[in-house]
């Protein structure tokens, strides 16, 4: 892909394995970011029983289908509505590159069921990324809580 007309490089996105030596039974997909302003970023998708599918693309309009126009990349920000909605898996880039990504989750749910998703964005690669996470919800819920409770809508 050209990206001679882009002012600035692009962030990039791949997936990653998770190193063995991280943890015998991971239970996370995990992407690696880079941006040149930003730095480098890791995304890491808690799942239970099934794995979340990690769809890549390109974050470029359709201009085919918008202008008629043919398109930089194969891989166009429809890709993952295709991919999702009609099961065009074609539409994604199976090399789990790009500079876009969503992580889709596939859930049944009964009425009244909820079903929680854990993701973690940090600039650091963590072996147990999820190691810690009911502490830190509830350190994070006491402090708005606290903080609502002092500044909230029934004190002002």
């Amino acid at each position: 892909m050209s990206q001679d007309h882009d002012p600035m490089p692009r962030p990039k996105l791949r997936a990653v394995d998770i190193p063995s030596s991280f943890s015998a039974k991971a239970n996370y997909s995990l992407v690696h970011a880079t941006h040149f302003t930003l730095g480098e970023y890791w995304l890491a998708c808690r799942y239970d029983q099934i794995k979340p599918q990690l769809l890549f693309t390109e974050n470029e309009s359709n201009t085919e289908r918008l202008w008629k126009v043919p398109n930089r990349t194969q891989y166009v920000k429809d890709g993952v509505n295709n991919a999702i909605v009609h099961g065009d898996l074609d539409a994604v880039n199976p090399n789990g590159i790009g500079t876009k990504v969503a992580v889709h989750y596939d859930f049944s749910l009964a009425s009244g069921a909820s079903q929680a998703i854990l993701l973690r964005l940090s600039a650091t690669q963590h072996t147990a990324p999820f190691e810690h996470t009911e502490d830190v919800f509830s350190a994070r819920q006491q402090e708005a809580d606290s903080f609502y409770a002092m500044y909230g809508a029934r004190n002002m």
